[in-house]
């Protein structure tokens, strides 16, 4: 997928600093994963569009954790828009991948009035 890139790939190999559009502290703390956009009465910074596609069979949580895993390391609140789909890669037939923007919140706000999960 030409364009896309993560902090951890299954080669683990990161992405071109120029991809990372802020920067933020790393940090421990859970991070919301939403699979829609959030309304435009939520004020954020788009971190870095994030992509992770596994080398082998498995659920899609194994992919939304590498995404909450690499929004973390880039300072993220959340990562938001969240897709989740599988495809062949390497030896296999249906890996799971996934996609999604990491942000940062310019605002204080609960996250968990939308629908999502905090991973």
């Amino acid at each position: 997928m030409a364009g896309c890139s993560t902090v951890r790939t299954v080669a683990g190999i990161g992405p071109p600093e120029s991809d990372i559009q802020a920067v933020y502290p790393e940090h421990k703390n859970k991070v919301y994963i939403v699979k829609s956009n959030l309304p435009d009465t939520v004020k954020y910074t788009v971190v870095k569009d994030l992509w992770y596609g596994s080398g082998w069979y498995g659920s899609s949580d194994r992919v939304i954790e590498e995404l909450a895993f690499n929004a973390r390391k880039l300072g993220a609140d959340a990562v938001i828009d969240v897709k989740v789909w599988w495809s062949p890669r390497g030896m296999s037939f249906a890996s799971p991948h996934a996609s999604g923007k990491a942000i940062k919140l310019t605002e204080p706000i609960d996250l968990s009035v939308y629908p999502g999960e905090w991973w």
